[in-house]
């Protein structure tokens, strides 16, 4: 029985058991995407296609040979490839292994692909604005487009190609507004926006650049000068930084050596009164303004002139010309010359007083019925006045010297006259050590064909005390201005005419006229001379026309020229040496009053011109006024009323006046 049932159970067996014969087969793999040759950049997905003939287990991405770990157990399969881990502008060989249930593997074709992660960089973002204010800065800049966007960095270098340093990192991609609230604008600073990428790639943007600008220049306008006060005013600055206003004072126009006046705080407040400015003053002055952060800026710089100054005119509808003028013991100035706009006849000697502030005090004419017209004035030591020029209206024959003297109000106390034959005129005349006179002029002897020059000393009464005649070349010969010497004796400056040629004429007397030296200059068909004075070297300053030219000379005691000064065009009509030892001289040219001012050794240190755009403008007579500045007489056509004018101007030290006006 029991060998029944072993029997039985052993054939049950046998039938159970199947066929195993084992499984062989590899799978197949293709990929198909992407193609061979691609350009690849950040993660890549590789696809593929695998098959078996039992069952695919799963498929591995494997790089130049080398297993990258990377698989995928399910259909459709898919592999990402992170190609940021490889060096850019690289190529690499990829295949893929697929695996089945038994084991078999096989290994896709292979393809190359090609990474180039150069276009995988975020768009770069650039910072729009960085404002601030005293207490923050606030810095902006576009919003990023990527999709795979992580982070902003803020960058801050020292310099454009210094070591960029992050002071923020911001994570929002719409949070683009950033404060600071400790800076330095007055320190150059260069701001970035680095933006980074989900992969970790960055790029940086435009840089901006900060660097606080100067706080916005005031203009500072001219300054006023009233009731012994300076008066400042500015424009406004409006900056929000704004700090304060800074008023500087200088002896010198580049503002060198400043003291600070004041300093005003309130922006607003735009204007300063300075008192206690002494007349004759010239100061220079300058507003700085300060902003918050300490950065300054400079106005223009004004000029703070006390000096009196003015541009007046007088006279009527016809021809009015001022000769001489001279500041008087009482401060005002005393014009002379001749009008033909009032007094009796054709022309007559004005005598015309003003005050320290050019005002007319008083005036008078003197004349007959024909004309009469006054050369040259000084005021004498009696406080009255000394007039010389030439009359038709009285005298001997045609027209005689006429010397005419004046009480301190312009009433006549007495006049002479000197002539004869033909045309007599007298051009210069001086008080002498005596209280007498010295004239000189032109007179034509009886039966000469041409004229001498002349000079005439008189005694306080202006009678005769001698004369002498001087013949130059028998072409004519005339003196323009006449001086005593320390030495008692004269010295004269006038023309010598060789015909049809000039010579200026410089003549040296005894105290009785007697010629001791003279000298000659010049030798063209213009050539005069009309001015002149002893130096404090005992030498001698000239001024006339040379060859047509604006001319002045420095001579020795014997004549001898040591420098000599011409510019084109004009004459130089008056001259003297001034307190720092060099000259002022006026004259005219191209129709304009020319004022030039000389040190000891004839450079030209400043010059000044006169004019409103018209003709016959004519500088007369200079001096220098107590207050170190000069008065100049003249002539105008385009100012006053009639077809000329007198013209008296006041200038500071400098030679600048105010505007012209009636």
């Amino acid at each position: 029985m029991k060998k029944i049932i072993l029997l039985v159970t052993i054939l049950i067996l046998l039938g159970c058991e199947k066929n195993t014969t084992p499984d062989t087969t590899s799978p197949t793999v293709t990929i198909t995407n992407p193609q061979n040759g691609s350009i690849v950049f950040e993660y890549v997905t590789i696809n593929c296609v695998a098959t078996d003939n039992e069952e695919v287990s799963y498929v591995e991405l494997w790089i130049d040979g080398v297993s990258t770990n990377i698989i995928d157990e399910s259909e459709p399969y898919s592999l990402i490839w992170n190609t940021t881990i490889y060096e850019d502008g690289s190529y690499h060989t990829i295949t893929i292994r697929a695996y089945d249930s038994s084991d078999n593997i096989t290994d896709s074709e292979p393809i190359s692909l090609y990474i180039n992660n150069s276009v995988a960089y975020p768009n770069p973002i650039n910072i729009i604005s960085i404002n601030y204010t005293l207490s923050e800065m606030t810095i902006t800049w576009n919003k990023s487009i990527d999709n795979d966007f992580a982070l902003y960095s803020l960058l801050i270098s020292d310099s454009e190609i210094g070591n960029q340093n992050s002071i923020a990192e911001i994570s929002s991609i719409n949070d683009t507004v950033y404060i600071l609230n400790e800076f330095d604008p007055t320190t150059p600073k260069w701001y970035w926006i680095s933006v980074t990428d989900t992969l970790g790639y960055s790029k940086i943007g435009n840089y901006y650049y900060v660097l606080d600008n100067n706080p916005t220049q005031v203009e500072l306008y001219p300054v006023n000068f009233d009731n012994n006060s300076f008066y400042f005013s500015w424009s406004q600055n409006n900056d929000e930084d704004f700090q304060s206003y800074t008023l500087y004072e200088s002896n010198f126009p580049d503002m060198s050596n400043y003291i600070e006046i004041t300093t005003i705080e309130d922006f607003s407040d735009t204007c300063f009164v300075l008192s206690g400015i002494n007349n004759s003053e010239i100061k220079y002055y300058q507003i700085i303004v300060e902003d918050y952060f300490e950065l300054e800026s400079t106005s223009n710089i004004q000029e703070g002139n006390s000096y009196i100054t003015f541009t007046k005119t007088f006279g009527g509808s016809l021809k009015d010309i001022a000769n001489s003028v001279q500041q008087t013991l009482d401060g005002g100035y005393i014009i002379a010359g001749y009008t033909e706009s009032f007094g009796n006849g054709e022309e007559d000697f004005w005598l015309f007083k003003t005050d320290s502030q050019g005002n007319e005090e008083w005036n008078q004419t003197f004349g007959g019925n024909d004309t009469d017209v006054c050369l040259s004035m000084q005021q004498t030591t009696d406080g009255g006045y000394i007039m010389i020029g030439y009359t038709w209206s009285f005298g001997y024959d045609e027209s005689d010297i006429w010397l005419l003297k004046a009480d301190s109000q312009g009433n006549e106390e007495w006049n002479q006259t000197f002539g004869g034959y033909s045309q007599n005129i007298g051009y210069s005349v001086q008080q002498t050590f005596d209280s007498g006179f010295i004239l000189t002029g032109r007179h034509r002897i009886e039966g000469h064909s041409y004229e001498d020059l002349w000079v005439i000393k008189t005694d306080s009464q202006g009678n005769e005390l001698w004369n002498q005649s001087y013949s130059g070349n028998q072409g004519g010969s005339c003196g323009y201005s006449i001086k005593q010497t320390l030495d008692g004796g004269y010295i004269i400056l006038g023309k010598d005419q060789s015909y049809p040629l000039y010579k200026i004429w410089l003549i040296k007397t005894d105290s009785q006229g007697y010629i001791q030296w003279d000298q000659l200059f010049g030798d063209s068909w213009h050539d005069y001379g009309y001015s002149i004075q002893e130096t404090n070297d005992s030498g001698f300053i000239i001024a006339g026309v040379l060859d047509s030219d604006f001319w002045c000379a420095k001579t020795d005691f014997q004549g001898n020229i040591e420098w000599n000064f011409s510019d084109g065009g004009g004459e130089a009509n008056s001259i003297q040496q001034v307190n720092d030892l060099g000259y002022i001289a006026v004259g005219y040219q191209y129709n304009d009053i020319s004022m030039k001012k000389f040190d000891s050794q004839g450079i030209v240190e400043w010059e000044q011109s006169f004019n409103t755009n018209s003709d016959d403008w004519s500088g007369c007579s200079v001096q220098q006024t107590s207050d170190n500045g000069y008065i100049v007489s003249g002539c105008t056509e385009a100012l006053g009323n009639g077809e000329e004018d007198f013209i008296i101007i006041k200038t500071d030290i400098n030679g600048n006046t105010t505007s012209f006006r009636d």
